[in-house]
């Protein structure tokens, strides 16, 4: 969308050969994720987000931590990869943090390494913490530990023995999430669909047999999958040529039967989610938030609605989920988000009232004992002018080749012969390449020759988010 005179678009390369931040990776056999949602029993190497996930759910922490090239470290990651300790961690559903120096993010690394630190030198390390109680031995809430060489069930029997008296009650649920699609196979028996490496997808009507390239199974239903790779894929469709298929991408959360009320989250916003959950809309225009209850669905509840601008206003699809209601304390009304009992629906809001060049953070706040997940409680609108130009389409992906000339044109729509000029909200494109103003072709043109290491993994995909400013004579 856009923004005073500004436009934003998604600018997605897909490079062959070209390294980026994958959303999954394995490293000696060790599965983590490197964004998206935390989910327990998994190992994942974003220290902040899983930290906050864990002190938000009330399950203890286990935080790794080694070096890329130590033999000590390798032996105890092995050990992490095998059957016996994978089969134990996903029943135990505790947060868990992976890093490696040299391999994982150096911010979060260096977050793990001094979590973890004790006044040894001996490596790896491991840390157990679990906020608020005393651990198994009944000593503290953290402790750090020396692991090296450890066998799986050496590994299983050292954290155990802090986390023993913590006892896993949820179960990992999907929850659908912002891209859906169905239709019928072509002449060739395949659906084309567009996915992404490490996100969590449902498909039905799928041979996932023939589809095992591209998806992997995460459960024993033959519906959840794990993608691994990105960009436009080919699947083929069971019943052939004809036959219908159906797709959704899912997020993952934690669900149980407890007589609780739940949480409630933002789990998704409208077209544009980037650069630290800010959505960009027209003024003329509402912008579309999402909010689910999670975790538990005890009782009618309600959660308050907060924006930090004046004069926001919300709207829901059934009226009925919204209310105003007196607070005697405060002496002002409040805008609550309702859900009945044992609803755990998810809600779609949208958000008027925000003017051209303004924004607002838009934020959920506990009320009546029901409480927000803080990690995921807000998100900020930005309100752009209604004529401002705009990308066309608003995403456009390529796939470029290591050390071949490329040249990509992204158009722009609704200028009004101003200059144009592009910066990057978000992300990063293959080293090599530049943006630059086409006008000949009234586009943003990517181009250049990449130059980026290819990895060990083979082919990448990079993503970034890009505006578009135009100069206009007063």
């Amino acid at each position: 969308m856009n923004r005073l005179t500004l436009g934003l678009a998604a600018a997605v390369m897909q490079a062959a050969g070209v390294s980026f931040a994958a959303t999954d990776a394995v490293y000696y056999g060790v599965k983590y994720s490197t964004q998206g949602e935390v989910v327990p029993g998994e190992w994942t190497c974003q220290f902040d987000r899983a930290k906050a996930y864990a002190e938000d759910h009330d399950i203890p922490l286990v935080v790794f931590w080694g070096n890329s090239g130590c033999p000590h470290c390798v032996a105890t990651e092995q050990a992490m990869a095998t059957g016996t300790f994978t089969d134990w961690q996903q029943s135990r559903g505790l947060a868990m943090i992976f890093t490696v120096g040299g391999v994982t993010p150096l911010a979060d690394n260096s977050k793990a390494y001094q979590f973890c630190r004790n006044g040894s030198m001996s490596i790896p390390r491991m840390a157990v913490y679990w906020k608020g109680h005393r651990l198994a031995d009944g000593t503290q809430e953290k402790v750090q530990l020396n692991t090296p060489d450890y066998t799986a069930a050496r590994l299983i029997a050292l954290i155990e023995k802090y986390v023993a008296n913590y006892e896993f009650s949820g179960s990992t649920a999907y929850v659908p999430g912002d891209a859906a699609a169905d239709g019928v196979a072509d002449a060739d028996g395949k659906a084309l669909v567009r996915l992404a490496a490490g996100e969590l997808y449902r498909f039905e009507g799928i041979d996932a047999a023939a589809c095992a390239e591209a998806l992997e199974a995460v459960d024993d239903s033959g519906v959840h999958f794990r993608a691994l790779v990105s960009g436009e894929v080919a699947l083929t469709v069971a019943g052939g040529a004809g036959a219908a298929f159906s797709y959704q991408r899912w997020r993952t959360t934690v669900e149980d039967d407890r007589a609780e009320p739940g949480r409630a989250m933002v789990t998704r916003a409208g077209t544009h989610w980037a650069k630290a959950g800010t959505v960009y809309v027209r003024a003329g225009e509402g912008a579309e938030v999402y909010v689910k209850r999670v975790e538990a669905s005890d009782g009618p509840v309600g959660v308050e609605l907060k924006s930090s601008l004046a004069g926001v206003a919300f709207a829901a699809d059934d009226p009925s989920d919204l209310a105003e209601v007196y607070d005697a304390k405060t002496r002002r009304m409040k805008t609550l988000l309702r859900w009945a009992n044992r609803d755990m629906s998810e809600k779609r809001l949208v958000v008027t009232g925000v003017p051209a060049g303004k924004t607002a953070k838009v934020t959920l706040a506990a009320y009546g004992g029901f409480g927000v997940v803080s990690a995921s409680n807000a998100v900020t609108v930005a309100a752009v002018a209604d004529g401002a130009p705009g990308f066309s389409p608003a995403e456009a992906s390529a796939t470029v080749y290591r050390y071949v000339a490329c040249s990509n044109l992204c158009p722009v729509s609704g200028a009004a012969g101003g200059r144009l000029t592009f910066s990057k909200v978000s992300g990063a494109l293959p080293s090599g390449l530049t943006v630059a103003h086409d006008a000949a072709a009234g586009a943003m043109a990517v181009f250049g020759v990449p130059t980026a290491s290819p990895g060990a993994a083979g082919a990448k995909r990079y993503e970034a988010v890009y505006q578009v400013t135009e100069a206009r004579p007063t």
